[in-house]
């Protein structure tokens, strides 16, 4: 699991600096560590295509959101969720996902009680996911 630490936390980096900096994310750093998560997952004995299939369904569900939201919930969101899936696995997505809008979260009522934010303003999301993944590799939460 240490390898799947190391590539999910510097694909995450990656797409954090390019979000706050650009606003962006890019769809061939996605697919890099997409098929660097298949091939790191396959080496460590995990061949089954279930595995692979349930591990994209929450990006999938980020992306289902983002199409009926008119992206207000961007669409790279859903791909950066995708191959967090893929690198990580389901259960660990879904973990990292949780503590990521927990941290989200508190961010924002902050914000808007200290009215430094807006309901309308637009937040980078890879950001709180980068601090989600760490703050659950720290506490051992891969499995």
């Amino acid at each position: 699991m240490i390898i799947q630490g190391i590539a999910g936390s510097v694909f995450l980096g990656i797409c954090s600096i390019t979000d706050i900096l650009n606003r962006k994310i890019y769809l061939n750093v996605c697919l890099g560590f997409l098929a660097a998560g298949i091939l790191i997952n396959i080496l460590d004995g995990q061949t089954a295509a279930s595995y692979f299939i349930m591990a994209v369904l929450p990006g999938a569900a980020v992306m289902f959101i983002a199409l009926a939201t008119k992206e207000r919930v961007g669409i790279g969101d859903g791909f950066i969720v995708i191959t967090t899936g893929v690198i990580y696995g389901l259960k660990n997505v879904i973990n990292i996902c949780g503590m990521t809008f927990l941290i989200l979260s508190l961010y924002c009522v902050i914000m808007l009680l200290i009215g430094k934010m807006k309901l309308s303003d637009k937040l980078p999301f890879s950001p709180f996911l980068m601090i989600g993944n760490m703050i659950f590799i720290m506490y051992g939460g891969l499995v």
